[in-house]
């Protein structure tokens, strides 16, 4: 599809993109989503690239393409973006705030290098970044996303109490599996 743009078969770009959206995998609808972005159709690439936070419950490609489209000065698909991840709008807090274990947040699931450097360990619940709450993973990512600082200051439930984290991992990612945590 991106050969075929770039040699400006537009046509065939299309028919590939088709193709691949109504496979329906990660990569087909990645693809029509960029096939979409590419034309400057924001609207349909928006559409697409939702799909795939919706089936494969990931919200990063979403996210990357609300914030490029930010960039250009168009703040809109963001601002719908959170309005999804955070339907009551943002709560900020402080370590102060937190005393008995946590009901929700983003779960340690992997292991990585750089998540150990930072002291996270499996298990490890995170529930606020920067000074915002956090209940889930997707609000975690978009928190992290939006950040335009290297450093991330996390606040993480390891089981004996809350810990205050400091971290600049490359890219704000740590590289490991993070899971939605529930108390019940």
């Amino acid at each position: 599809m991106h050969f075929y743009l770039n040699t400006n078969r537009v046509a065939d770009a299309r028919r590939v993109a088709d193709f691949a959206g109504e496979v329906y995998s990660f990569s087909g609808l990645t693809t029509k989503a960029e096939f979409f972005e590419a034309t400057g159709d924001d609207a349909q690439a928006y559409e697409w690239y939702s799909k795939i936070a919706e089936r494969y419950d990931d919200a990063d490609p979403v996210m990357d393409f609300c914030l490029r489209l930010t960039r250009t000065g168009n703040a809109s698909y963001l601002k719908k973006e959170t309005d999804k991840i955070f339907p009551g709008g943002t709560q900020t807090v402080r370590f102060n705030d937190f005393q008995s274990a946590p009901d929700d947040g983003a779960m340690r699931r992997g292991s990585s290098q750089l998540a150990q450097q930072a002291g996270l360990k499996l298990g490890d619940v995170i529930v606020a970044i920067n000074g915002i709450r956090v209940h889930s993973v997707a609000q975690y990512d978009c928190e992290r996303m939006l950040l335009t600082t290297p450093e991330l200051d996390l606040i993480v439930w390891q089981g004996d109490g809350y810990h205050e984290i400091k971290a600049s991992p490359p890219g704000h990612r740590f590289g490991v599996d993070l899971a939605n945590f529930s108390k019940n």
